[in-house]
């Protein structure tokens, strides 16, 4: 009699991931190096025209080290275009018209003055070299890699120098990567500005972030959504406000039939306009319940206020008081 052949169960051998799933990677094929990183993400509101910092809290929960090669954040209108964030501490500054002009003034430097028989000598700036003088019969035991571009280590005599570096750290320190160890937990962080602040109106951004990572030397990707809140600064409301009063102002004198007459009753005027400007600005920013039908939450609330507030002049800002003290 003839046996037939029985299909294998799931308990001779693991099942193979299909390709270009977010589980492949490990090269060793262990099932328990599938799956995605454990993240977490604090975001908090973005004041327009400030750095904001997003914190990832990322832990790792595989049984094999994951190393963080790189962060990429989002770019969204009104956010700045931002490239790949890696993991190293580089600081991206914006670009400014001076910046050239700074460098090259950097990178002057004097070392001696000398007026007749006067000689002023200046010190140089940090070096990136390190000296180390060890005494006879002493050791010297490295744990870290140096931060300097060049180290001498000058031994006496019976003098002992061990190096007792990782090899994943000194890895990670030539690399720029991070490495997370077996179910441990790690924090990456990048910054989000916006492009500009003036016009900015309140919004809330749907953002995406790549985490770009190896487990085996198996390159992987997570994408990870958050949202953050943008705000315009109050400086734009208190802008706007004054904007919209010095236009109010001039559009009463225009209209009416008995204008101010005189530069000094003029200036007057509008420096009474701006100074209640402010205050409601500052006033209403800060009341839910007293703006009415005018969102006051960013450039163009403030400057409707502004309007009305040159225009009808002292009596709506009374009435604005007023209508609060009563709440």
């Amino acid at each position: 009699m003839l046996e037939q052949p029985q299909e294998p169960t799931p308990a001779q051998g693991p099942e193979r991931a299909p390709e270009g799933s977010q589980g492949r990677g490990a090269s060793n094929g262990s099932d328990e190096s599938k799956g995605v990183l454990s993240v977490q993400v604090n975001a908090v509101p973005i004041v327009a025209g400030t750095r904001a910092t997003v914190t990832l809290f990322i832990r790792n929960p595989f049984p094999d080290d994951v190393i963080i090669e790189s962060i990429e954040a989002p770019s969204s209108e009104p956010l700045l275009p931002r490239a790949a964030w890696t993991t190293t501490d580089d600081r991206r500054e914006r670009a400014s018209i001076f910046q050239p002009l700074l460098s090259k003034l950097a990178s002057i430097t004097v070392s001696e003055v000398s007026v007749g028989p006067l000689v002023a000598r200046f010190p140089g700036g940090p070096s990136r070299l390190l000296n180390v003088d060890l005494d006879p019969k002493s050791r010297l035991t490295i744990k870290t890699p140096f931060d300097h571009e060049k180290v001498n280590i000058k031994a006496r005599e019976g003098a002992e120098v061990t190096y007792d570096i990782p090899v994943a750290q000194a890895a990670q320190k030539q690399a720029g990567t991070r490495i997370i160890p077996p179910y441990q937990d790690d924090i990456a962080t990048f910054e989000l500005r916006t492009a500009h602040w003036l016009f900015v109106t309140p919004k809330v951004l749907n953002l995406y972030a790549v985490i770009r990572y190896k487990i085996h030397e198996s390159p992987r990707s997570q994408v990870v959504p958050f949202s953050v809140s943008v705000r315009p600064p109050i400086l734009a409301i208190i802008l706007g406000s004054i904007t919209g009063g010095i236009l109010g102002y001039c559009a009463r004198q225009l209209t009416t039939t008995n204008p101010t007459i005189g530069w000094a009753a003029n200036i007057i005027g509008i420096l009474g306009i701006i100074v209640m400007g402010i205050i409601l600005s500052i006033v209403l920013s800060r009341q839910d319940n007293a703006k009415g039908f005018v969102t006051l939450e960013d450039f163009y609330g403030s400057f409707v206020v502004g309007v009305l507030l040159g225009y009808t002049g002292t009596s709506y800002f009374e009435g604005v008081l007023k209508s609060i003290s009563k709440t």
